[in-house]
């Protein structure tokens, strides 16, 4: 991510905080960051383009810092309750933006947003299986679904008590708790209930529906980040990348866009990446 969008998005989410979403508009925003209204919109289409930008960007740290631990000389008890602590520590830094969307959670939410959402669901899935695995071995893969779900169902409960105590509980001795409380669960849990397929509902499937991979909403973002992009590829790639997350992308938008994509490294991958995906579908 490059400089800007993440100072826009640190600015945005205190602003957010303080005045609330609906209250907080994009010129506050752009005069807090020292910006025009112009370069906010090269980084972001509108305020609900940044809201996703903030969740994406609190939920990508979580997953960058925990998966770190797997490059660092830890057991894999000890890489399990680091991986939580970040958690807890990223989700106390953010927790003033949260209780603003808590509190504003009435708004509706676009369809974009809420495909955004399950995309980083899946991926945060996918880091608490690794890390699972790592601790129980692969003989417990086919209950990974049941323990995942076991382990969301205790965050849960923490997490708001984490939130609306704001900075107040101390959360250092929790991650070692958890632990212990997977341990006794792991222990008990024989034949698996839940498949990895049952977990639709909770938009925790695996990849190959018919949602764009996130490999290629990757490509996309790496052309609006690097400095060899044009200005035309950068606006072409956000308009991409909302079509593929619509849930109903317009197959020719898309084709046709992807076109303006051949002017840079990063464009020209994301291109055939982009016409492989419609190949393919």
């Amino acid at each position: 991510m490059n400089a800007k969008k993440e100072l826009i998005i640190k600015n945005a989410a205190e602003l957010f905080a303080v005045n609330g979403y609906d209250a907080t508009s994009i010129q506050q925003i752009t005069d807090s960051c020292g910006i025009s209204k112009g370069s906010f919109y090269l980084s972001f289409k509108s305020k609900e383009s940044l809201l996703g930008g903030i969740i994406s960007y609190f939920s990508e740290r979580i997953v960058e810092r925990a998966e770190g631990m797997f490059a660092k000389d830890l057991t894999s008890g000890e890489r399990f309750e680091q991986s939580l602590s970040v958690y807890f520590e990223e989700l106390e830094h953010y927790s003033p933006f949260i209780l603003t969307l808590i509190r504003e959670q009435a708004n509706p939410m676009s369809d974009s947003l809420r495909v955004m959402l399950e995309n980083l669901r899946r991926k945060m899935y996918r880091m608490q299986e690794r890390l699972l695995i790592d601790l129980y071995g692969e003989g417990y893969r086919d209950r990974m679904p049941d323990l995942i779900t076991m382990l969301n169902g205790i965050l849960k409960g923490y997490i708001e008590l984490i939130v609306f105590n704001k900075g107040e509980l101390d959360h250092t001795r929790l991650p070692a708790f958890i632990r212990q409380a997977m341990d006794a669960l792991t222990a008990a849990v024989g034949t698996p209930f839940l498949s990895t397929r049952e977990l639709i509902e909770f938009h925790c499937v695996p990849d190959g529906d018919s949602l764009p991979s996130e490999t290629l909403i990757g490509l996309l973002d790496e052309v609006q980040e690097d400095t060899g992009s044009t200005e035309e590829e950068r606006v072409s790639a956000e308009m991409i990348k909302t079509e593929l997350l619509s849930g109903t992308p317009r197959r020719a938008v898309v084709s046709g866009m992807s076109t303006n994509l051949l002017h840079s490294e990063k464009g020209r991958e994301a291109e055939a990446a982009v016409s492989e995906w419609l190949a393919a579908d």
